[in-house]
């Protein structure tokens, strides 16, 4: 089977290929992110010596990103950034598939962050130290509303 990619280093002729832009600044993004996140497990692990929770969410994450980043990457270099027109026929097949990837991956990954984000502000919640009432959450309207009095 012959093997036919895209030249990510150029244009469609009218200069609206954006692919070699998407693939840099995904490729770049992710060896920025690995560099953070192995800096973090280094010290986690090595010098601290305490790994918790937060440590195995950030590791999931840097995993989740790194699939984006790849389907990403594997479908610039098959078509992605090009018109439907200029895309190799041979290169449609793999690029859908990245497409369909991408695409489950990025609902899990919005998932994921918006998880996140709520234990977060649950935590912050919890603490109650920012914030002199105590407020029923959306999901918990009958809980007992209550502030700290000064007397």
């Amino acid at each position: 089977m012959p093997s036919s990619s895209v030249d990510i280093s150029g244009t469609d002729g009218d200069g609206r290929h954006r692919g070699p832009m998407v693939f840099a600044v995904t490729t770049a993004t992710l060896v920025l992110a690995s560099v953070f996140v192995a800096a973090r497990v280094v010290c986690r692990v090595g010098i601290v010596r305490n790994v918790s929770k937060d440590d195995y969410l950030i590791i999931l994450a840097w995993l989740l990103a790194f699939f984006l980043s790849f389907t990403i990457d594997l479908g610039t270099v098959n078509g992605l950034g090009l018109h439907d027109a200029d895309i190799d026929p041979n290169d449609k097949a793999v690029l859908r598939k990245c497409e369909y990837v991408f695409s489950i991956l990025y609902v899990s990954t919005s998932f994921y962050y918006y998880c996140t984000v709520s234990l977060v502000l649950d935590a912050v919640y919890l603490t109650h130290l920012p914030f002199p009432c105590r407020i029923p959450p959306l999901w918990q309207p009958r809980l007992p509303y209550w502030c700290f009095t000064s007397a």
